[in-house]
């Protein structure tokens, strides 16, 4: 495997990718004890659907942080799968971001600002560089071992003598 560092873009990522799922974390705990306290009609006033659809929202996002915490925290590993995991949460910011445009609301350009800048750190010349020397470098370890090339081949076993000889 590769020994070289890991690119400042990447590092910048990992640390970007860290700091988001803190904040979501924060913000999932806030909501829950916000709706702890909150009857059903206050919630389905402040978010204009009732208790259990803003839970299944939550548990949504809670799936997604947990998404960004194993892609941030495997991120140094580096490789083919480890591109393809920033790219798929790049897409995640992208794809409803354009949804919120698409339904002219504004708050989509913050999601799809972060899409781009996680596409723009993992898509860097030197982060393919790095991802490649990373991929290449962990091909010849995952081979499985050759046989000695001192190692005697196995011998075929005597006949016995009180065998009778086969007869043609």
């Amino acid at each position: 495997m590769s020994t070289s560092r890991m690119p400042l873009a990447l590092r910048a990522l990992r640390n970007i990718l860290w700091i988001m799922v803190v904040f979501g974390t924060m913000g999932l705990v806030l909501s829950l004890i916000g709706f702890s306290v909150m009857t059903e009609e206050e919630i389905h006033q402040e978010t204009g659907m009732g208790r259990s659809a803003s839970i299944a929202l939550m548990l949504s996002t809670a799936v997604m942080l947990l998404v960004k915490a194993y892609v941030a925290a495997s991120l140094s590993r580096g490789g083919r799968a480890q591109r393809w995991c920033v790219r798929v949460v790049a897409a995640s910011y992208l794809l409803p971001g354009l949804v919120l445009l698409l339904v002219l609301d504004v708050t989509g350009l913050f999601d799809i600002a972060v899409g781009l800048l996680y596409l723009a750190l993992n898509e860097s010349r030197s982060a393919r560089n790095w991802y490649r020397s990373r991929a290449t470098g962990a091909a010849p370890e995952a081979a499985p071992p050759a046989a000695a090339p001192d190692a005697d081949p196995p011998r075929a076993e005597p006949p016995v003598p009180d065998a009778p000889a086969p007869t043609p």
